[in-house]
């Protein structure tokens, strides 16, 4: 196959490019990889293969709606004295391709206009392990080509040869005259077969794809592929080798009673747990094992002593045992809403109050600074006003750049809501982490109408880890939460670590982000993470995060308020975490009737 520069290796890239540059009714193709694969390189490659004159148009990450459809421009208006329309990027883009790099980055009201867009080919690239796309954005791609990690020496050789050769000069053209003559023979191809439509209509159903534009799209990418390799028709053969390009993105996130693979993946390490107890000659189980037996855990609670105290590990050398509890019930919880700051964003969303960038948001007050396009015009016909008679007006009002005014906005933006819950031994106690993960699974429901991504990571034994990477799904956020163990010591400091790590990587993608820490615990800790007092090392790595910009933290007190041994450590943490404090019991929303009694009793003492 002719290959585009920074193509060796990814043939399948190479062919997604080609065949969305022959067949724009393919509506363009996303090739997904890790960094440093090439994906940008062969997405701008697609450049010089097309006919002359075809527009190819970037789209910069930070444009917004005004950027991609239009709007006026209000400086050369007010200059000429007539409406000047300035065109945006779909516009000049209309008949040609558009181009995104770090689609995964994109605002969800940009991609949501992208997902709309007509009259263009959309060719993208994204990282596949950061941040999830939109369903939506994904249909709008008639291929999807994963970008493949390449490991032998060989091919990774290859790829050095090719990069110090430099690009072939002629290589652009030689694919574009290929090009071009795959979509003369496509207009020639006849219709297809029966039995090619009976394979289409297969293959979608066994794929399980959402929706019907999969059938629309891998007929138009197995004519493409036969008009490229110049087949006087298209087979069964040329739908089976489109398929995987045109079907994996559309595959239901999960059947009904099914799981998906990423997480049978996940949760291989859990299936061989021992049934046998640790000390009986058998090895003891591995980390991820689960051991349904509810008795090995005791909790903190359950026996007096230091408050810190938590489940001391079997003295035969064997691991704690763990037990998955069950989901609690669901709740209305209170409106948890971050303060508001002075950084300026993009607002999508619901969650946290914030200037507003662009258009986004309703006006506030107006400025005579401001963003290009975003005039107040109200404002502005009264700055002129006083002027008309000195400027000589005789019929339309005389407006100069000096009276223009803009708007001032404030809207709500989502945030990354990351869960950092305490899945030791000593929530096992009273079952404690039943009523846990009933207020997670409600505050994820909270997520979720606020239109915010979700984390999850949880701390016991010696480390802590993160169970989810962030996402916009909160279905899967729900799945993992339900498989989530309790079992062995609290390295609560550990858990600081892991939430702080996670931060920084969330701050370095969106400096701009707001990210909501949730911590459930109730403040013990009886891991050291570096030797010292568990305790003391906890307050300290609370201490680190507290007053990071962007982050606003709230910390829900897990302990049973009603027993005697009750500390309130989780009070103090909250302290040094400059954080938020409610406890378990105290965050669900008041219901109707609980309010009306409320206020009878408050009435009853006038």
């Amino acid at each position: 196959m002719t290959m585009l520069a920074g193509s060796a290796g990814q043939e399948a890239a190479c062919l997604a490019v080609l065949l969305a540059a022959g067949e724009p009714g393919l509506g363009g193709g996303l090739l997904i990889g890790a960094g440093g694969t090439g994906k940008s390189a062969i997405a701008r490659a697609m450049e010089g293969v097309l006919p002359e004159g075809t527009p190819f148009v970037t789209v910069p990450l930070h444009a917004d709606g005004p950027a991609l459809t239009g709007a006026i421009d209000w400086e050369r208006s007010v200059a000429e004295g007539r409406r000047v329309l300035r065109p945006g990027l779909l516009e000049r883009a209309r008949g040609g391709v558009l181009l995104l790099d770090d689609l995964h980055l994109l605002s969800p009201e940009t991609a949501g206009l992208l997902s709309r867009a007509a009259g263009v080919t959309l060719v993208a690239t994204a990282r596949s392990a950061e941040g999830d796309l939109s369903r939506h954005l994904l249909d709008r791609f008639g291929l999807v080509a994963p970008m493949a990690l390449l490991h032998r020496p060989a091919e990774r050789r290859a790829v050095l040869i090719a990069a110090l050769a430099g690009p072939d000069p002629g290589a652009a053209d030689r694919a574009g005259r290929l090009v071009a003559a795959a979509r003369s023979r496509l207009l020639r191809l006849p219709v297809l077969a029966p039995l090619v439509e009976e394979a289409i209509a297969i293959l979608a159903e066994e794929a399980d794809a959402e929706g019907h534009r999969g059938e629309l799209f891998l007929a138009r990418a197995a004519r493409a592929l036969a008009a490229w390799e110049g087949a006087p028709a298209v087979t069964i053969g040329h739908v089976e080798r489109m398929a995987p390009l045109v079907l994996e993105h559309r595959r239901r996130q999960e059947r009904a009673g099914e799981t998906p693979p990423e997480e049978q993946r996940d949760e291989a390490g859990d299936s061989g747990a021992s049934q046998d107890t640790p000390g009986d000659g058998s090895p003891p189980p591995p980390d991820g094992a689960q051991d349904h037996s509810a008795g090995a855990d005791a909790g903190p609670d359950d026996h007096p002593g230091d408050p810190s105290e938590g489940i001391e590990p079997p003295r035969d050398g064997g691991r704690p045992r763990e037990e998955v509890m069950e989901t609690g019930e669901s709740f209305q919880v209170r409106p948890i809403r971050p303060p508001k700051d002075r950084v300026r964003r993009h607002c999508q969303g619901r969650r946290s109050p914030s200037a507003a960038r662009g258009r986004t948001g309703h006006v506030i007050r107006t400025v005579d600074r401001g963003e290009p396009g975003d005039i107040a015009l109200m404002a502005t016909l009264r700055a002129a006003a006083p002027f008309q008679r000195a400027r000589g007006r005789e019929g339309r009002i005389l407006i100069v750049k000096d009276d223009l005014r803009y708007c001032r906005r404030e809207g709500h933006v989502s945030s990354l809501v990351l869960f950092l819950v305490d899945a030791s031994g000593s929530m096992g106690a009273a079952r404690r982490m039943v009523a846990v993960k009933g207020a997670v699974r409600s505050l994820l429901m909270d997520c979720y109408q606020k239109r915010d991504r979700v984390a999850l990571a949880a701390f016991r034994r010696d480390d802590a880890e993160l169970v989810l990477p962030p996402t916009r799904s909160v279905e899967r956020a729900e799945r993992r939460l339900d498989g989530l163990p309790v079992g062995g010591r609290t390295p609560l400091a550990a858990g600081f670590v892991e939430a702080g790590r996670v931060i920084r990587q969330e701050q370095r993608r969106d400096a701009r982000g707001r990210i909501l820490l949730v911590l459930l615990s109730d403040g013990r800790a009886n891991q050291a993470l570096a030797g010292g007092q568990p305790l003391d090392e906890s307050r300290n790595a609370a201490r680190l995060l507290a007053g990071r910009p962007g982050l606003d933290i709230l910390v829900i007190d897990t302990e049973d308020k009603r027993s005697f041994h009750r500390a309130d450590l989780a009070r103090q943490l909250a302290a040094d975490l400059a954080a938020d404090y409610v406890t378990l019991s105290d965050l669900a929303a008041p219901d109707l009737a609980d309010l009306v009694r409320a206020t009878r009793r408050r009435l009853s003492f006038h």
